[in-house]
């Protein structure tokens, strides 16, 4: 934790403005006394030239009812013009229920009139210091951002070069699948594109899934996929096992996404006919019927080794001839008017790199996980070293020996859990023998240890001379203190 008048090892700079003298000039010396480099001004608008002359001050304290300019108080203006000043306000007592929507405004804390000798110290070390703690995970997690950019972006390439891979395999397989399969993918986008105008995302795992839709079948034997002239049952029973191997061989770059299970799906039927599930109507997805529409019209048009290509008019007629029994009617209609409208011949020329980054679109998953495992431990550092508030415990009344014993033990457990910084806030303390004297001194070593430190407030004159005796070195002694902070048990 910083010293007193230290930020980063350097003297915290203050300005303190009052038009009371005497008071302002008490409050210098006091803080300068602890450390810090302290600025005096008299009037507001002394302040304001001080303040927008180019230097910055790291705290400001000043009075709420100073006036800069015009009507508005000096710390609006400090605010507005130098927003990572820590502002300390003083204020009548009058004005203290009005603290929580001056907190919301801007200040960061008070003190009340006629006892800032005392409390200015310490408030404002607690305010520069929890500032100073929130811009610090304020630059890290800009920090974390831009890191996790990148390798979000290492991340897709890698996930992008791995697709090329996989249609390499497919290419290298079967030269007239992998062709298809690039080719179908242009027409099934633009049917889905139809369809679903405003759905992009829709789009996008169409077009993939209309790529990868027969990457099943590198799992099928060379000798039946170019064996010439028709096949036998079995080896028809054979090619209808790609749906399934393609959706094993994607789920683990799809997962959770419909991709796959357009690519189950390819092969079913409007009229329930079609497998591998026997689905039928709308219980196969929509892109799913997409893709067997497009599919279909590029295996019609392309030479097969048991028959010749067919005509595109002649695939369009065969196609609307099946629609409502083999295919969904909506998308015979679909792609009808778009063969009206530009040809159905050049929708099916399957731009690579198009059709690269829709993948890379469509499928981030695998991308996002390993880039999540690569960064987990530093995740986890932040998680659980950035806390907003620091560990605080309470105790009040009859403070003796064995209470404070009590506490130490719990300040112990906290300490092992990786707390730091802990506080102890000890209000209303109303006896306290040479026993618990003693043990206030242990427990004051331990939670200096931490980084933290003992508050104690409203303490009755009656103790003082107990409290004096015992070498308390790191506690701090005022009469008020409202501490914001996570309740444990105390």
């Amino acid at each position: 934790m910083a010293r007193p008048g230290k930020l980063n090892e350097e003297a915290a700079s203050v300005l303190v403005a009052d038009t009371d003298r005497a008071s302002a000039m008490m409050v210098a010396r006091c803080l300068t006394q602890v450390g810090y480099d302290v600025t005096l001004a008299f009037t507001g608008e002394e302040a304001l030239t001080l303040l927008r002359g180019g230097r910055d001050f790291d705290a400001l304290v000043t009075d709420l009812r100073l006036y800069g300019s015009g009507k508005e108080p000096l710390w609006c203006a400090a605010r507005r013009g130098a927003p990572a000043t820590t502002i300390l306000v003083s204020l009548e007592c009058s004005e203290v229920a009005n603290v929580a929507a001056l907190l919301r405004d801007g200040i960061d804390d008070f003190v009340v009139k006629g006892a800032e000798a005392v409390h200015v110290p310490a408030r404002l070390q607690i305010a520069l210091v929890r500032k100073h703690a929130i811009e610090a995970a304020r630059v890290y997690q800009s920090s974390l951002e831009r890191r996790v950019a990148v390798h979000a972006d290492r991340g897709r390439r890698m996930f992008n070069h791995f697709l090329q891979v996989l249609m390499q395999v497919l290419e290298a397989k079967d030269d007239a699948t992998y062709e298809g399969s690039t080719r179908v993918a242009g027409l099934a986008a633009a049917l889905a594109a139809r369809l679903q105008p405003h759905d992009r995302e829709f789009c996008s795992q169409v077009r993939v899934a209309a790529l990868f839709h027969d990457i099943g079948m590198v799992g099928i034997s060379d000798t039946i996929l170019h064996k010439p002239g028709r096949l036998g049952p079995d080896e028809e029973a054979e090619i209808r096992r790609h749906p399934e191997i393609g959706e094993r061989i994607l789920r683990p770059l799809f997962e959770g996404n419909a991709i796959t299970a357009m690519v189950r799906s390819h092969h079913e039927q409007w009229n329930g006919e079609g497998y591998p599930d026997g689905l039928s109507g709308d219980e196969t997805p929509l892109g799913a019927r997409i893709v067997a529409v497009a599919d279909a019209f590029g295996a019609m048009i392309s030479a097969r080794s048991h028959r010749p290509a067919l005509s595109p008019e002649h695939a369009l007629h065969i196609l609307k001839d099946g629609a409502g029994e083999q295919w969904d009617h909506t998308v015979i209609e679909a792609l009808l008017a778009l063969d009206a409208a530009e040809g159905v011949e050049a929708l099916l020329s399957g731009d690579s790199h198009e059709v690269a980054r829709a993948v890379v679109a469509a499928a981030p998953q695998p991308a996002a996980e390993a880039m999540l495992a690569d960064l987990a431990p530093e995740l986890l550092s932040l998680l659980t070293s950035v806390r907003p508030r620091r560990p605080v415990l309470w105790a009040e009344g009859v403070v003796n020996g064995e209470a404070l014993r009590s506490l130490k033990a719990q300040v112990e457990e906290l300490r092992e859990s990786g707390c730091q910084d802990i506080l102890l806030d000890m209000h209303r303390v109303c006896a306290l023998d040479a026993d618990g004297a003693e043990s206030l001194w242990l427990l004051d070593q331990q939670v200096r240890r931490t980084g933290g430190r003992i508050a104690l407030r409203d303490v009755p004159e009656s103790i003082l001379p107990t409290l004096c005796a015992a070498p308390l070195g790191g506690t701090l002694l005022f009469e008020r203190s409202p501490i914001r902070g996570h309740a444990l048990k105390g």
